[in-house]
């Protein structure tokens, strides 16, 4: 299944998990084919994820060692920018299993 390139990327409850990594590993890929207007709606696609409410599951599903490089870092880097900006949209015992999780 492909997953539409929308120039609406605020609509960012429709990706999935898996649809999330297609979209890392096409914006990663060395070998990718996608112009320069593609490359540019996937990182704004990635970068609105990052600070998305999904952004407080996902990542741990991508920092499984059996994940490529690109993959982990992402939702390394996803992880702790929702922890650094927006721990405030947890509560406390949501914040105590976060930090039980880590």
């Amino acid at each position: 299944m492909t997953t539409p390139i929308s120039t609406n990327t605020n609509v960012i409850t429709n990706y999935s998990a898996e649809d999330i990594e297609r979209i890392i590993n096409d914006f990663y890929s060395p070998t990718s084919q996608l112009s320069t207007e593609q490359r540019q709606q996937l990182n704004t696609i990635l970068e609105n994820l990052q600070y998305s409410k999904s952004a407080w599951d996902f990542p741990w599903k991508f920092l499984d060692i059996s994940k490529s490089s690109s993959i982990q870092f992402f939702g390394a880097v996803a992880l702790c920018n929702k922890i650094s900006k927006h721990l405030s949209e947890l509560d406390d015992n949501q914040i105590r299993e976060l930090f039980h999780q880590l």
